[in-house]
């Protein structure tokens, strides 16, 4: 479950103490019912001495041709998949992944399976 503070703040599911600024419709859904959805382009990987974001450790990185894919975790038993970044972190690294709010979205899944 992902608790509103308001229209455009939700806390993070693997990060509760961490809050993410995003886009919603305020059409009455159910907090419990409300998913919490971030397009790739708006995640960003930094230092660990950024001064926003979610800290994690990186477990995986690879060359994509372009740039580097990293697989972070956050915490919780949680894994964030093909963050990308221009700049390689190696394994072990500590580091903040922000979240761009124009990316990030809050809306009812059921909605999206009707």
């Amino acid at each position: 479950m992902i608790a509103l503070t308001n229209t455009s703040r939700c806390r993070c599911p693997f990060a509760p103490s961490h809050h993410v600024r995003a886009r919603a419709n305020d059409n009455g859904d159910r907090l419990e019912s409300l998913k919490l959805f971030v397009r790739s382009s708006g995640v960003a990987l930094n230092g660990e001495t950024h001064d926003q974001g979610v800290g994690g450790e990186v477990v995986d990185v690879a060359f994509t041709g372009r740039g580097y894919e990293h697989v972070v975790s956050v915490g919780e038993g949680a894994t964030l998949t093909k963050i990308f970044s221009t700049r390689r972190f190696e394994r072990a690294a500590h580091v903040k992944v922000s979240f761009d709010p124009s990316e990030c979205f809050v809306m009812n899944a059921r909605e999206e399976e009707e």
